[in-house]
């Protein structure tokens, strides 16, 4: 369950500041680089959060297509 949590505690970050990456996701007590990167590329692949600029440095994510589709209110 601990699993879930976690990435619905990403989801809601993400929506919250707009983008994620695993620097600004890893200052948060509890998470390091692994941890939040492991999230960020899982959620992505799964269609929850997508890369903005991938190959470029740092991965940055927002909000994916599922989420939409969820709720409609939110833009990429």
């Amino acid at each position: 369950m601990q699993d879930v949590e976690n990435a619905l505690f990403v989801i809601e970050k993400t929506k919250e500041v707009g983008r994620m990456n695993g620097a600004t996701l890893a200052q948060i007590p509890g998470w390091n680089r692994v941890k939040a990167s492991r999230y960020l590329n899982k959620l992505s692949s799964l269609g929850w959060l997508e890369k903005v600029n991938p190959g470029k440095g740092f991965p940055i994510y927002v909000l994916g297509r599922k989420v939409i589709d969820l709720a409609p209110e939110f833009k990429l």
